[in-house]
């Protein structure tokens, strides 16, 4: 008995005869191999298994050949696609290292009346903030070691970094503050009054991304892929608008200068035109199979695009009203912020190479490395052998960032199994 059901599964299982609309007949492998000229003797047989697509066949030397080279001829016309897989990683690293003293003198008699000396001068630097003084009395003057820079302050950002309204510090207190204290001390030795604050910071921050796009395509045609956030954003404004003349009041008396009021309508600069910016990762690339079905040819172009910041090209529009006792005092109508965004790309221009089938290449890295160290001392004082690093800041930023693109290209059948493995 024959079972057509499995039949329907075989391209070269028989036809019962009694369906209708079929465009050809199935007819079994053997014969399929006889019609193209394989002979089989007593003994020869040949089976294919659909579920596996898996041809046994038994029979010569010479029709072996022959039906290696038919099979070799129904592979070559399969279509086949390739399967890319490309990987943006990026790794950044960022250590700040900080150690430092505050020390605060009072005043004190020296050698006789009228003659005193004392840590700091008024001038020399911004008072300390946190230092303890109860139950002494704070000094007036500034600390020995205020103009020793400190914290994030130590540091001066790149100059479009300082532009970026929302640049990242990456440090967990604002750039003019000083690092956090780690302990103080303060006593009175005889009749002197001292302050020691020890201010210190270890901080470590690391960003790791990776972007993974993938596509596929047949031989010869290019595909694309996205992975964006479409950001849009004003290339033009509008003046601002102004009144011809303002006038001033003045509360002393209630009675206005200039005939107007201070308080005047304004019109900050308005965006007036707009453009898109995809930001995010964009991967195009075009195949080319090998006649041997071995190598491939890539013609990739990967982009990735993140957004910075803005830096804000406008300036306040003020003017002055007076206060209770007269005086002018300016004051800030409008803020007439004009921005413009900052993009930071990532992109290979005509990245063309060739690549076995399964193999992954790396095809472009960038490595990146700075440096910045500080170190302030107070004079004389810094110099002085073992004690003196009490009289001195030091602090170090390092910043390490690497970027490796790497690709990976396969061939698969139609079915998504891997050539190489057939």
């Amino acid at each position: 008995a024959v079972n057509n059901d499995a039949n329907n599964d075989d391209p070269f299982g028989q036809d019962n005869g009694n369906q209708e609309g079929k465009i050809a007949k199935k007819i079994s492998i053997t014969d399929f191999l006889k019609q193209n000229g394989v002979s089989f003797p007593d003994g020869a047989t040949a089976t294919y298994a659909a579920s596996t697509n898996t041809l046994l066949v038994k029979n010569t030397p010479v029709n072996i050949d022959i039906i290696d080279q038919l099979v070799t001829m129904v592979t070559d016309e399969e279509p086949i696609m390739v399967v890319v897989k490309t990987k943006i990683i990026r790794v950044s690293e960022q250590r700040l290292k900080e150690l430092g003293f505050d020390w605060v003198l009072s005043p004190w008699a020296f050698g006789r009346k009228g003659f005193s000396m004392g840590g700091g001068t008024v001038g020399n630097g911004t008072a300390l903030s946190g230092l303890p003084t109860a139950p002494f009395t704070s000094p007036s003057s500034g600390p020995i070691t205020s103009g020793n820079r400190s914290g994030n302050g130590a540091f001066t950002p790149d100059s479009i970094d300082s532009r970026i309204s929302a640049a990242e510090t990456g440090n967990p207190f604002n750039s003019g503050e000083r690092a956090p204290g780690i302990f103080t001390i303060t006593g009175v030795y005889s009749g002197v009054q001292v302050q020691m604050m020890m201010r210190g910071l270890d901080n470590k921050k690391g960003v790791d991304v990776m972007v993974n796009p993938s596509t596929i395509a047949r031989s010869g045609e290019r595909a694309k892929i996205e992975l964006i956030r479409e950001f849009i954003y004003p290339t033009e404004y509008e003046p601002p608008e102004l009144p011809n003349s303002v006038g001033i009041t003045d509360l002393a008396d209630g009675q206005q200068i200039g005939g107007l009021t201070s308080i005047f309508p304004v019109t900050p600069a308005t965006p007036t035109a707009f453009e898109t910016r995809n930001v995010g990762v964009t991967l195009e690339v075009e195949p080319t199979i090998g006649p041997n079905k071995r190598f491939i040819e890539l013609s990739l172009k990967p982009e990735m695009v993140e957004f910075q910041g803005f830096v804000n090209y406008g300036s306040p529009i003020q003017t002055s009203t007076r206060d209770t006792e007269g005086n002018l005092v300016p004051r800030v109508l409008t803020a007439n912020s004009i921005l413009m965004p900052i993009f930071r790309t990532l992109r290979l221009q005509n990245s063309t190479l060739t690549i076995q089938d399964g193999a992954t290449v790396v095809i472009g890295g960038l490595m990146t490395t700075r440096k910045d160290k500080v170190e302030d001392k107070v004079p004389l004082l810094g110099d002085i052998p073992i004690a003196g690093r009490l009289f001195r800041s030091e602090a170090e930023r390092t910043f390490r960032e690497a970027i490796i693109v790497t690709v990976n290209a396969e061939l698969v059948d139609p079915t998504g199994q891997l050539w190489r493995k057939r």
